[in-house]
């Protein structure tokens, strides 16, 4: 109810006060998206990949296990003309040569995981830092609406405690004054929707940048 004379739209309050969920753009330090958890998940997973890439070429080389071909030396020398160590050595050495087949198919799998790997850190990286530029065009976007409302809200101020002084004196109609009214009303809950939007928009950008994230 408008009681005239006593209710100063002035003395309301504006809008709630909000936290301030991240310093200016302006102050914030050149970011290199290294601190996004998903980028270091997918470059860590590349360096695994090409890890097993090393570990597939290393299959490809013979192993000698000497406890074994020692121990079919012969404790005396006749036993020593029917079995010979060279036998042993021999079969470690040509079993890589018979698989060789398979071992390189491994070889190629793991440089296709690999190169797969590399193309999913990509990917990651360019839908990170489209997260990062649409939250900065949202931020810009928002700022510049938050300052016309702002400024439109300040005009409807001005424009009620005129029209509340000539509904005073009498000069003009009381739902004039009522409309004047509701057009600050409706900038106030503008302005809060905006404000609401714009931190919102805000803690979106910072974990765009891996703000907050332990490196």
């Amino acid at each position: 109810m408008l009681i005239v004379g006593t209710d100063k739209l002035q003395n309301l309050p504006n809008t709630l006060t909000l936290p301030n969920v991240i310093e200016p753009l302006s102050t914030l330090p050149e970011q290199d998206l290294a601190r996004r958890p998903d980028l270091q998940s997918a470059y860590y997973n590349i360096q695994a990949k090409h890890y097993l890439v090393d570990v597939s070429y290393k299959e490809l080389l013979p192993s000698i296990s000497l406890s074994a071909s020692l121990s079919d030396l012969a404790s005396t020398p006749s036993q020593a003309l029917l079995t010979s160590p060279m036998w042993s050595l021999l079969g470690s050495l040509s079993a890589p040569l018979f698989e060789g087949g398979a071992l390189r198919a491994q070889v190629d799998i793991a440089k296709l995981n690999a190169e797969q790997a590399f193309w999913q850190y990509q990917d990651t990286l360019l839908s990170a830092v489209n997260e990062v530029e649409n939250a900065l065009g949202q931020e810009q976007s928002l700022t510049e609406q938050q300052l016309q409302i702002n400024n439109a809200l300040a005009s409807a101020k001005r424009s009620f405690s005129n029209y509340q002084s000539k509904y005073q004196q009498g000069l003009v109609d009381i739902l004039d004054l009522l409309t004047v009214q509701q057009k600050v009303y409706d900038l106030q809950a503008q302005l809060s929707q905006i404000n609401y939007t714009l931190l919102t928009n805000r803690i979106d950008l910072g974990l765009a940048l891996g703000l907050g994230v332990s490196s």
